[in-house]
């Protein structure tokens, strides 16, 4: 009789871990993207993964991608570093204490940072090993930002505290406060940091809930200016050569220079705008939640140096195709899709988004008319990759797969993103200075030091 009981309990428990399991492969091939369709629009899926997650407790928090590396979170704190070509898992860690406040991690060329708890964790880029910790003080808001040599992390009280990424000395080897665990520089924005603060090419910016975007040189520590908005910034900025392109839930996008805080020109979407830019070879692609892609002339030198412009060199060469691009003037737009609501990624043909209902979209490059669609409405988590044109498409439930054209073996970088946060160094004015560039007062945070620059010359669109 205990036999039996026995027997039938191990049935019972081999029995459900089957159903589990085959339920989980299920989930899994149900939010595949169908290989028929891909082929049909001639895209493939080079490989697909599982996040290392307990699928019925856990869930996928952010996808976040380098140009290389996919940076995978869960809200119980699993961390997993995945190659953006192959699939391949680098390393898997979990924070210390998951049932904490635990913020979305920062990924910068190095290192990668995240706020758990009243503890700021930093880890190795590429091997996964916790460098270091240090205690704060006050509570953190949002995510940080991760540069080649520091952390910007935003705080509850309005301070953007700045920590250097070096381990901190024993105090009878400290020589300055970049060697301790105080922060070496902090700033007060007079509102709450709700936007992971983005590193640009020696440049730091972070938006505030009072409808400002703050704009620093980060060798040496300083404002340059504050750009004021209708309504608040909460997608990351691109930039290219001496600008800056913000995009603002007033529904305006705003090329502002980097030195001056001077705005060139506004372009006016009419609807929020919430969602990242993607930026490729002089023009800017800009999605709006309730349907709508736009391609912007955003820097007449560099679409003329790609090609894409009439030039001396180029003259007479497919003129007709040309013409309409010709005519182009910065800030105004080439051409509008009403479909896409999301732009995921751009190659040198067609661009890829979802609509409102989460079908893949594709659309033709130069001329933005709709090429095709594929059913895809399982996807909860999109990326938009600035970096290159493969597709990167996420499930809460951790499954992760990658999409690119059939011929496009290699990936198609796009130059002008690529170096904002790979290979950028904080100070590309003076490379060698070596000086500690916070020497002068630690806290400078003090609203007379920064160049105002209000956009009140231009109409409300939601008035």
């Amino acid at each position: 009789m205990i036999f039996l009981k026995q027997f039938i309990l191990c049935f019972i428990v081999s029995s459900t871990f089957a159903f589990t399991s085959a339920a989980a492969n299920r989930s899994i091939a149900d939010t595949l993207i169908d290989g028929t369709a891909l082929q049909r629009q001639g895209l493939i899926r080079p490989w697909f993964t599982q996040v290392q997650m307990d699928i019925g407790r856990d869930r996928v928090e952010s996808v976040h991608f380098d140009g290389e590396l996919l940076t995978v979170q869960t809200k119980r704190g699993v961390i997993q570093t995945i190659d953006g070509e192959t699939g391949e898992t680098l390393w898997v860690r979990n924070v210390d204490s998951p049932s904490l406040f635990t913020s979305e991690v920062g990924v910068g060329p190095n290192h990668i940072a995240i706020a758990n708890g009243s503890h700021l964790l930093v880890f190795d880029r590429t091997t996964g090993k916790q460098l270091w910790a240090r205690k704060l003080t006050g509570g953190v808001i949002g995510a940080p930002g991760v540069s080649n040599d520091y952390v910007f992390v935003p705080k509850v009280d309005g301070n953007l505290e700045v920590y250097s990424l070096d381990k901190p000395r024993p105090w009878k080897d400290v020589r300055s406060v970049v060697d301790t665990q105080f922060p070496v520089w902090r700033y007060n924005s007079h509102g709450k940091t709700m936007v992971q603060p983005t590193v640009l090419d020696g440049l730091l910016g972070w938006a505030n809930d009072r409808a400002a975007f703050y704009v620093a040189r980060i060798k040496p520590m300083e404002i340059l200016f504050r750009l004021e908005t209708f309504q608040n910034v909460v997608a990351a900025p691109v930039k290219i050569n001496s600008y800056l392109y913000i995009l603002s839930a007033d529904g305006y996008l705003y090329k502002v220079n980097v030195n001056t805080g001077d705005i060139r020109w506004r372009f006016s979407t009419g609807t929020p705008l919430v969602y990242d830019p993607v930026a490729v070879d002089g023009f800017i692609y800009i999605s709006t939640p309730n349907g709508g892609l736009y391609r912007i002339l955003a820097d007449e030198e560099v679409a003329k140096q790609a090609g894409l412009l009439e030039t001396k060199e180029n003259n007479g060469k497919g003129q007709e195709d040309r013409a309409k691009t010709n005519s182009l003037k910065e800030g105004n737009e080439l051409w509008f899709n009403p479909v896409i609501s999301r732009i995921l990624s751009v190659s040198r043909d067609r661009v890829f988004g979802l609509d409102k209902k989460g079908n893949l979209q594709i659309v033709d490059t130069q001329t933005g008319k709709s090429l095709g669609s594929i059913s895809a409405t399982e996807i909860s988590n999109p990326l938009t990759n600035k970096f290159t044109d493969r597709i990167y498409l996420a499930t809460e439930n951790g499954l992760i797969q990658c999409i690119r054209e059939s011929n496009r073996l290699h990936p198609e970088k796009h130059s002008q993103t690529s170096s904002d946060q790979r290979g950028a160094n904080d100070n590309p004015e003076n490379p060698e200075d070596k000086n500690n560039p916070f020497e002068e007062d630690e806290d400078i945070g003090d609203s007379e030091t920064i160049r105002e620059r209000p956009a009140d010359d231009v109409a409300n669109p939601f008035e």
